[in-house]
């Protein structure tokens, strides 16, 4: 969808975030995690985005053991030092 102005698409994210608060995701998909690479504007700006809906902030360790909770979502930073290891273990 295309919104006329942030705020207005801000305003449609808070909405699904209060949905999600109140009648929750389809069992099927919960646990629901978004994963966000990097630190860089992309990633912060969908952070920002992100952060309007109801969730919660996790470590990339803590993603294979995470609650099917359906009422919210689980976020995600990822570094490089997370996607790629030195074949030399250095």
């Amino acid at each position: 969808y295309m919104y006329p102005n942030l705020a207005e698409g801000q305003d449609a994210v808070r909405s699904v975030g209060e949905q999600i608060r109140m009648h929750g995701l389809p069992k099927a998909l919960a646990p629901f995690s978004v994963v966000f690479t990097g630190n860089g504007a992309a990633s912060k700006g969908a952070r920002e985005i992100f952060s309007l809906l109801p969730h919660t902030m996790v470590s990339p360790e803590e993603l294979a053991t995470l609650p099917p909770d359906p009422h919210r979502l689980f976020g995600c930073v990822v570094e490089a030092d997370h996607m790629a290891a030195r074949k030399d273990g250095g």
